[in-house]
């Protein structure tokens, strides 16, 4: 079992790999729920129709001695359990991305040793060797296909075959700095023959690329929650979305700094720039407070 890791956090990590000449490696947790201790007394119905020697269903049920696949908490008793093993030999969790299967590091050898402790304390690893490859996706992976959906095989074939030289290029430059361009569609897909019967058809639409290192981290388009009244406001949800994410991947840097690795010598500070193209949208940004005609915004997205 891969531990889920936000995949903004594998980008980032690429590039701080391409920044500093960090190895990279990763690895898999080998049937990881059944062998953990469950927390407290759980029963099991035997299935109808089975007979055992004891009796059937009706007269029997069955003890669970440890974690099983399927339970509302199997989850977060192997993350306890995983926490604690990895307490023990010197790991500290991160506040602000708790997961994660990837080793990076400046040698082979700390990272080897790393593995090898996880191994001394019972955890069943298998070790998969340099980031080639990291929840199904090749670092050579085509991001634009992760939501395709089985109906849409041929228009897919067809969309490989067309963009088969299409790629993500990963070329930090010497500013390290997260870079916010967000903006807004609004309310780019009302049309009149529809606007009656379907009530989206009123939203705008965000969109946004965040950078670091002048490299692609992560990237949106998406329908907002609500419906704006005007293009200023629409294209403030677009930046304060974007910060949500970005916000997160500057405390993590930050959080890094504390713990004493090197991410960057030039400065001593995380730093981002938003860039928008609606001269009132920023001014309200870095307003001490809301219009009265903004409370609503103020209330959900003012949190940067």
């Amino acid at each position: 079992m891969k531990c889920k890791q936000d995949i903004k956090t594998v980008h980032l990590l690429l590039v701080l790999s391409l920044l500093h000449n960090w190895q990279t490696r990763q690895v898999d947790f080998i049937v990881a729920y059944p062998p953990v201790p469950i927390e407290c007394d759980l029963w099991m119905r035997l299935p109808a129709g089975i007979e055992t020697k004891h009796g059937n269903n009706k007269t029997h049920m069955l003890k669970l001695e440890n974690n099983l696949y399927g339970q509302k908490q199997a989850g977060q008793v192997w993350n306890h359990y995983l926490s604690q093993k990895m307490f023990a030999i010197g790991f500290k969790q991160s506040k602000v991305d708790e997961y994660g299967s990837i080793f990076a590091g400046p040698s082979n050898k700390g990272i080897y040793e790393a593995i090898q402790k996880l191994k001394r304390v019972d955890l069943d690893i298998n070790y998969r060797g340099h980031l080639d490859d990291y929840l199904g996706l090749s670092i050579v992976q085509r991001e634009d296909l992760l939501s395709s959906q089985g109906g849409a095989i041929i228009h897919l074939s067809k969309y490989l075959a067309s963009t088969k030289d299409a790629g993500l290029i990963l070329d930090p430059k010497a500013e390290r700095i997260f870079e916010v361009h967000a903006d807004t569609d609004f309310i780019g897909n009302w049309y009149k023959s529809t606007a009656a019967n379907d009530a989206s058809t009123s939203k705008s639409r965000s969109g946004y690329v965040v950078s670091y290192a002048g490299c692609p981290i992560f990237w949106a388009s998406k329908l907002q929650m609500q419906v704006m009244l005007s293009t200023c406001k629409a294209e403030y949800v677009a930046l304060s979305t974007a910060l949500c994410d970005v916000i997160p991947m500057m405390q993590l840097l930050e959080e890094m700094q504390q713990e004493g690795i090197a991410i960057d010598s030039a400065m001593s500070k995380v730093y981002c720039k938003a860039f928008k193209d609606n001269t009132e949208v920023l001014e309200l940004a870095k307003a001490p407070k809301m219009r009265p005609h903004m409370k609503h915004i103020n209330a959900v997205y003012h949190h940067f």
